[in-house]
């Protein structure tokens, strides 16, 4: 990773370097209906005991951001169980975003999403945040238009398939973006969401909320209009999502600051663009002989890197840098 953000990064802004991540958050709304239990085993006990826990909902939640702060709207995706397992139903939503600006709430037969999801967000949400972004930046310094944006992501199957599909392939190039990956295993220690504590700043809130409520009466109007168009979601089912969303929005909203974005990529070595403070956040504590061997082997790998966009293991073993991996089993 950190050979890879030296090799397209190192010239970029904060502007140009974006990072786009995944998170979900369970809520057991105030009123949702709650789990009966019996206090014996006999089969006519009736039901005397209350549980602690509660039937919770469940919202996914996208995050997309650059190195400098700024943020595209929310978009939440929602699991409907009578969509067709490929089927995508997607509605915009005004003032539910940060700022009030608008935010996105998609239904997929799974909160995974699948290609038609991944392929609208990156259609519709990815590339215009981006092309914005690169617009006022042009505008600003016209060199810029001489710089490609980078983004970079996890490894999650399902999105990685989809941005190797030619049409998103096509998409890409013909708008001047680089796309990549995180190492396998490392979205914790790389990705600027989970780095940041944006994340779990949000799941902190989520648990301190009483009658809090992100929705005005536009989106719930929206919300509302959208699932009385789902049969397969019961009344309770739908009172339960209103209510979680209530309180996802309003601690998303009051969650997410620009200076907590920044302070991710910096943390990585991803802006300013630090291949030692990359190698730092590995949770494989390397000998000083290690670390000696890979400084060594960088020209080498960032040669690699540039010429074939990726590094081989056969290339790491002819140089002699460990195996982490093997190291782990070993």
């Amino acid at each position: 990773m950190g050979v890879m953000m030296d090799v397209f990064c190192k010239s970029l802004g904060p502007e140009y370097i974006f990072n786009w991540d995944a998170t979900q958050y369970e809520v057991n709304p105030k009123g949702n209906l709650r789990v009966l239990v019996v206090d014996d085993d006999t089969e006519d006990s009736p039901v005397t005991v209350e549980s602690e826990g509660g039937l919770s909902y469940f919202i996914k939640h996208f995050h997309l951001h650059n190195a400098d702060g700024t943020i595209a709207p929310p978009v939440y995706i929602l699991a409907y169980d009578s969509m067709d397992a490929e089927s995508l139903i997607v509605k915009k939503v005004p003032g539910m975003g940060y700022n009030n600006d608008i935010a996105w709430i998609c239904f997929t037969k799974t909160r995974a999403g699948n290609t038609a999801f991944f392929t609208w967000y990156i259609r519709e949400v990815i590339l215009p945040f981006v092309t914005a972004i690169r617009n006022l930046c042009e505008a600003a310094i016209p060199v810029s238009r001489f710089k490609r944006p980078f983004l970079y992501c996890d490894g999650e199957n399902k999105q990685i398939s989809v941005i190797q599909t030619p049409d998103v392939l096509n998409l890409l190039s013909e708008a001047g973006v680089d796309v990549a990956k995180t190492p396998a295993s490392c979205s914790g220690i790389l990705q600027a969401s989970d780095v940041s504590n944006a994340f779990k700043a949000i799941k902190t809130r989520l648990k301190n909320l009483n009658d809090e409520s992100g929705l005005g009466e536009t989106q719930l109007l929206v919300l509302r209009s959208t699932l009385a168009t789902m049969p397969g979601f019961t009344a309770p089912k739908k009172k339960s999502i209103i209510a979680a969303f209530q309180k996802v929005v309003f601690a998303v909203k009051n969650s997410v600051k620009p200076e907590t974005i920044q302070a991710g990529f910096s943390r990585t070595g991803q802006y300013p663009v630090d291949f030692q403070r990359t190698l730092s956040v590995s949770t494989y504590r390397y000998s000083t002989r290690d670390l000696k061997q890979i400084r060594a082997a960088f020209p080498r790998l960032r040669q690699c890197m540039a010429e074939k966009s990726q590094i081989s293991e056969e290339i790491m073993d002819s140089l002699g840098i460990i195996n982490v991996a093997n190291k782990a089993k070993n």
